[in-house]
């Protein structure tokens, strides 16, 4: 349970979203462990600094500045799945709606790459990734549906960090989804990661 109890009118989707991604199977994807984080391009920023120069132990929470703390574990930074924020949460009784949430799959890449060899290194990879998220979010998070289709739209983008849309210090190749998801509060107990799968 959170520190503050359960939260019945405002919802976390930052935390529940990691929580969401961490119960999907992508070891048809990759080997690696896809890491997950979210913030600002501020955010951002540090968490590649942090992953670069920091030694983690594996879980552990560290302190970067003041009260701000990040799960950063012992491992390569990418793929990464970064939340984009800030998210503006709408209540809708039980469900909270947000708008508008920007997600990025990415993995560092070599500027220099012509395109055919991005759709062989890392595109296809990425695409499968966020494919996967798309297919699979349900649950206490999901995406929103209009009609019963999945509502969503997405990019791919090499090169993501010459775009003027990113200022990451790393240079990526990224899919980048546009949807809005949902948090059913109902589907929650008592324990605050310990959600209903429905």
């Amino acid at each position: 349970m959170s520190q503050f109890g359960n939260l019945k009118h405002i919802a976390d989707l930052e935390t529940l979203l990691g929580w969401s991604l961490s119960n999907i199977n992508f070891s048809n994807i990759t080997d690696e462990i896809i890491n997950y984080s979210w913030g600002d391009e501020k955010e951002l920023v540090k968490w590649i600094h942090y992953k670069d120069v920091k030694t983690q132990n594996s879980g552990n929470l560290y302190t970067i500045s003041g009260d701000v703390n990040f799960p950063i574990c012992k491992r390569k930074k990418y793929p990464l799945v970064w939340l984009n924020t800030p998210v503006t949460g709408n209540n809708r009784n039980d469900i909270k709606e947000f708008s508008n949430v920007q997600i990025i799959v990415c993995s560092n890449t070599t500027e220099e790459w012509l395109n055919s060899t991005r759709w062989t290194k890392h595109i296809p990879q990425l695409q499968a990734i966020a494919d996967s998220i798309i297919e699979n979010l349900r649950g206490a998070v999901s995406i929103k549906r209009d009609n019963g289709i999945l509502n969503y739209n997405y990019r791919t983008i090499p090169n993501y960090s010459v775009v003027d849309e990113s200022k990451a210090i790393d240079n990526w190749d990224a899919v980048v989804i546009n949807t809005d998801l949902l948090i059913n509060t109902n589907c929650r107990d008592e324990s605050y990661f310990n959600f209903c799968n429905k």
